[in-house]
């Protein structure tokens, strides 16, 4: 697939009309889980957007695979995590049987994707219904609370923090704790979070 059709697919993908998806794809000879130039794939892209209706009949009706990996290795999991669908994430693990412990070619799993967006409602769903670790270490050493301080999301700290029991001194391949994260990247409101702990 190439030119005016696959930009209108990436497009209808984009905006979750599912039913110019539906067209475009029913017409397409091409195999459905092409890339693009940054290495997304239909399916990443509407994962992203958080379109379910987009993201199932990709799957159920065009036979696209929810496993496929896309920049960095990430899946679709990584996407919907990232950007706190949760429902989305809800469909992948329970209907697609995702991998919840699914880890990205830097290791890091759904679970950290949650914790750099900032996704509460993920990043419990992740932890309490499909048991992901808290204290998960991926190949810089850094757990979800690492990326969690780093990028600011106070409320997700103090929500694995206090619920969850979060290690606040684990250190990464660098000796960097979360707290230095949060220091490191001016989050003054995390900084006296962590050290109230």
């Amino acid at each position: 697939m190439s030119g005016p059709q696959q930009t209108s697919l990436y497009v209808a993908c984009s905006i979750g009309d599912v039913n110019h998806v539906r067209e475009i794809a029913a017409h397409s000879r091409s195999d459905l889980n092409f890339h693009d130039s940054p290495n997304d794939s239909l399916l990443h892209i509407a994962a992203s957007k958080g379109h379910e209706s987009v993201v199932k009949c990709l799957i159920d009706e065009f036979n696209c695979s929810p496993n496929i990996r896309g920049h960095n290795g990430r899946n679709i999991l990584h996407y919907a995590s990232y950007a706190g669908h949760h429902n989305l994430v809800e469909l992948l693990l329970t209907r697609y049987k995702m991998n919840s412990f699914s880890v990205d070619d830097d290791g890091d799993t759904p679970l950290h994707y949650a914790a750099l967006g900032g996704s509460e409602e993920v990043a419990k769903l992740l932890i309490v219904k499909y048991k992901c670790p808290v204290d998960y270490l991926d190949h810089l050493q850094q757990t979800p609370l690492h990326y969690a301080c780093q990028k600011g999301r106070l409320n997700l700290v103090r929500m694995i923090l206090s619920e969850f029991k979060a290690d606040l001194n684990a250190r990464d391949e660098i000796s960097d704790t979360p707290l230095h994260k949060a220091a490191l990247n001016g989050h003054r409101d995390v900084v006296k979070c962590l050290l109230d702990e």
